[in-house]
């Protein structure tokens, strides 16, 4: 499991235990906010019964899934970029939980 949004890594390893746990498989994404940031992180399947893109649909992908015949692949948002991302995100919840508690005095 890996998420390039991801801070600090607590939360990919969390995920990867998770999967473990429950038998999921891993898979990564770039979770890009921009163009300049696809393909941060990515998952790179083997398919060995399909030779060509045509011989592909979604069961051969599950099973490749499951089967474990994925690498995982990735790097880091860069760090000014991930800060501004949580600190945004941050602001909304602290925003939203003071709004939601504190009375309006358009009521009074």
């Amino acid at each position: 499991m890996y998420n390039a949004w991801i801070f600090t890594g607590y939360r990919n390893r969390r995920a990867r235990q998770f999967a473990a746990r429950n038998d999921y498989p891993g898979v990564a994404a770039s979770d890009a906010h921009s163009a300049k940031y696809l393909g941060r992180a990515y998952t790179e399947l083997t398919v060995q019964s399909a030779d060509s893109r045509a011989a592909l649909d979604s069961d051969r992908i599950v099973e490749a899934l499951a089967n474990g015949d994925a690498e995982i692949h990735g790097r880091r948002q860069p760090l000014h970029r991930s800060v501004r991302h949580y600190l945004k995100g941050a602001g909304k919840k602290v925003g939203h939980g003071v709004a939601s508690n504190v009375p309006s005095f358009a009521k009074l």
